[in-house]
């Protein structure tokens, strides 16, 4: 995965679920979907790191992480 896109969906993360959650017939909803079926594999042994995605997508920031 590309870093830049991985970090602009992360970054926009909460808006782009808020708008595409009952969008099924548009591509954004599967991105969402994707990426998180993606992230929950790729961090189900890291959970350390699963919450550090959980505060960025919450809007936190690195100093306050």
């Amino acid at each position: 995965m590309n870093p830049a896109v991985c970090s602009a969906v992360l970054c926009n993360y909460s808006r782009l679920k808020e708008d595409s959650w009952d969008r099924f017939n548009g591509d954004t909803w599967y991105m969402i979907y994707d990426f998180e079926r993606t992230c929950d594999r790729a961090l189900a042994d890291y959970p350390l790191y699963a919450r550090l995605v959980e505060y960025k997508i919450d809007g936190m920031s690195n100093i306050a992480i």
